[in-house]
């Protein structure tokens, strides 16, 4: 508390938020179903040196449904998306070369070229005609009705290029959609896209898409939730809203070591970090609480809170400590995170909840709830007296006093 330790201290503690707020702006999205492979394993070492050195796609397939695909339009349209120099093959984020369409087949094998197209009443008869015969690979490709005299939908394949973070396969995924969209097959019977691409992938990439919404509203009702229990149960606006922000930066600061550490933002980090947010305010609250119950000027009494709170404070983040550290030789990506984010949090809980938090409220912190010792002393009576009596005369005095 002494005014040159409490500078260089708070100096420090700027500088090192400064560094995390770096950090914070670094990450981004980034998971891949690998990391569920243990590390050190085969299949985790295999899927690694193929995104090293051969940057593959995902294969994926573009459907098409809920249309007529006979008519002459439709037939237009459907080439126009299917084609190897049609809309999906030009999309940036498709390797060309390996669009295949069963119908750009279909019309090699009926001899068509340029514009034109197959009659209405020929078109299920030579589709179904050509998967039984030369085009039998796209057998699988096309839905006929029943009695084989209706094409009711269809895929071919596509392949994106290796896309290297989950941003580019969020980007990717909606640009192949708006390709699917351009040729105007329109919505189907339930309202949703006619055309459209889809791979098992996609739904991850669909996760990664929500996961920034779901970040902010979680971490938004966490921290709801604490400056809710700190305004509530505090005691004093002035020292709840410190909590709060102090609360605010330890998360920063987790964030940002989660950047430094290797590991960026997915469904696995984000739940660490929510669950981050509610633990927080356990290093800082006890002693801020302690802070307004003692007596003396605000740096006696920062120094008061911190011998009386301290100590259990951190007794609780070392036993939470123990109880993680086995974490630490899991090979399990997501037992990794979690380790990370605990230890980065009552690393940060340490720093701040028993350095930058006192050193705040010895600066702008507010007056004791108590005038004197003798006050204190006298309220602290009151209120056992009137738990040995279990009354309310006791209390009404208790709070009197207070």
């Amino acid at each position: 508390m002494r005014p040159v330790v409490r500078t260089i201290a708070l100096l420090i503690l700027a500088g090192w938020l400064a560094a995390c707020c770096y950090g914070v702006s670094q990450l981004y999205l980034k998971f891949r179903f690998s990391f569920f492979y243990p590390s050190g394993s085969a299949q985790r070492e295999f899927q690694d040196q193929v995104d090293e050195y051969f940057k593959l796609g995902d294969r994926t397939k573009m459907y098409v449904r809920d249309v007529d695909l006979s008519s002459a339009a439709n037939q237009r349209r459907l080439l126009e998306l299917c084609a190897s120099d049609g809309v999906v093959a030009r999309n940036e984020w498709i390797q060309a070369d390996a669009v295949d369409c069963w119908y750009e087949a279909l019309r090699s094998s009926e001899g068509l070229e340029g514009d034109e197209v197959l009659s209405a009443e020929r078109f299920a008869e030579a589709a179904s005609e050509f998967v039984r015969g030369e085009g039998g690979r796209y057998a699988e490709d096309i839905v006929f009705s029943k009695d084989r005299s209706r094409v009711e939908g269809c895929r071919f394949a596509a392949q994106y290029v290796y896309r290297e973070t989950n941003d580019d396969e969020i980007t990717a995924l909606r640009s192949v959609r708006e390709s699917g969209d351009s040729v105007g097959f329109g919505n189907g019977a339930d309202g949703y896209a006619a055309a459209f691409p889809y791979t098992f992938q996609d739904t991850f990439t669909e996760q990664y898409d929500a996961l920034p919404g779901e970040i902010g509203l979680s971490l938004g009702l966490a921290s709801v939730a604490v400056a809710f229990v700190c305004f509530v149960l505090v005691g004093h606006p002035t020292v709840a809203l410190v909590c709060v922000l102090v609360v605010g930066v330890i998360i920063i600061d987790v964030l940002g070591l989660t950047f430094f550490s290797g590991v960026n933002l997915n469904s696995v980090s984000v739940i660490t970090l929510v669950l981050c947010t509610g633990i927080s305010v356990d290093f800082v609250v006890h002693i801020a609480r302690a802070f307004l119950e003692h007596v003396g000027s605000r740096s006696e009494r920062a120094i008061k809170a911190l011998a009386a709170m301290g100590p259990p404070v951190f007794y609780a983040g070392f036993s939470t400590f123990l109880a993680i550290v086995v974490l630490a030789f899991a090979k399990s990506y997501i037992f990794q995170v979690i380790f990370k984010g605990f230890l980065f949090l009552i690393l940060m809980g340490f720093v701040h909840g028993l350095v930058g938090g006192p050193l705040i409220l010895s600066l702008i912190g507010p007056g004791s709830f108590y005038g004197s010792e003798e006050e204190k002393h006298a309220a602290e009576r009151a209120l056992e007296e009137s738990v040995s009596a279990g009354g309310d005369e006791g209390s009404e005095k208790a709070a009197e006093m207070a």
